[in-house]
């Protein structure tokens, strides 16, 4: 378990672009002989891609929520009038 988790790490280290150059050079030369670990850093470039896609996806969300309250309740409406009157709404 241990070896799975310093192999996870510097794949990450490897995909952001955090790895010195000696241990660079070694990883990638590992690449091209452990299918493996080739298909290890695969795996970890769709769960990056993945959990970068949710973290946009949840933000939108809670943009929006936070929207829907700024501009439809009406403890808000000193807030929505000085928005409306910067851009010239309503």
């Amino acid at each position: 378990m241990r070896t799975s988790l310093i192999e996870t790490q510097q794949i990450d280290q490897y995909l952001n672009g955090e790895m010195p150059i000696s241990e660079k050079l070694l990883f990638e030369s590992r690449l091209l002989i452990d299918e493996t670990l080739q298909d290890k850093l695969n795996d970890q470039v769709k769960a990056n891609a993945l959990i970068k896609e949710y973290g946009r996806e949840k933000l939108l969300r809670d943009i929006r929520m936070i929207e829907g309250k700024l501009f439809n309740e009406s403890k808000y409406k000193t807030f929505q009038t000085k928005v409306y009157s910067i851009f010239k709404l309503k």
